[in-house]
């Protein structure tokens, strides 16, 4: 069941959430986990917390919304310092990860290649002037293909929540059953925080869905 087909009611926000998961996905074969990880003995719901306030509201969230905007105003060099800053903050192997998970991201959008200031960002990634940590790859493509923010940023929640647990080959609590798992539904609270705050700082059009 792909992320789509997981929501399986069309109460408020799901079906623009389901639809930023395939336009996210579309063309990719994600290979890599995200920053989020898990292993056979830990506790899911004391890990999904730490996650989400240590990773997903001090660090993701923030630079993923910052380059969603900077993307916005087509400004691709301060993205650049916000892709920089993920590594900085999260260090190796950390980082390493991010880049290598970002690349079937890269490779698959075909949809993409038309698209100027994409083309731009992926060719500074190339070159070395770019990092490529997956959140802003992630970021500038929910931007560049209009995606809302709040349903994109939901949407690489999700890519997170579901690599980690295909990982240690968990799917019973990745997400794969005919209800929305409220642990991963405990995210909607954080983003609508980090977008308060991303307000606060001057930013527009953040709406929560």
């Amino acid at each position: 069941m792909d992320g789509a087909a997981f929501w399986s009611r069309q109460e408020e926000g799901e079906e623009e959430f389901a639809l930023a998961v395939r336009l996210s996905m579309l063309g990719v074969s994600p290979v890599g986990l995200g920053t989020f990880e898990l292993d056979c003995y830990d506790s899911l719901y004391e890990r999904w917390q730490l996650w989400r306030r240590g990773i997903l509201l001090e660090v993701v969230g923030p630079a993923f919304c910052q380059a969603y905007e900077l993307a916005s105003r087509l400004h691709m060099r301060e993205v650049v310092a916000h892709d920089e800053s993920i590594g900085l903050t999260l260090g190796e192997p950390m980082s390493e990860r991010l880049r290598d998970a970002s690349i079937p991201f890269v490779e698959g959008k075909n949809e993409m290649r038309g698209h100027r200031e994409w083309q731009k960002y992926t060719g500074m990634m190339a070159a070395g002037e770019a990092p490529g940590h997956l959140p802003i790859v992630f970021a500038l493509h929910a931007e560049l293909f209009t995606m809302p923010l709040a349903s994109a940023l939901q949407a690489y929640c999700w890519y997170e929540w579901k690599m980690a647990h295909r990982h240690i080959d968990m799917p019973d609590h990745a997400g794969y059953s005919y209800e929305p798992p409220e642990m991963f539904l405990g995210v909607r609270d954080d983003i609508a925080q980090v977008l308060t705050a991303g307000e606060s700082e001057g930013q527009a059009d953040l709406r929560v869905v």
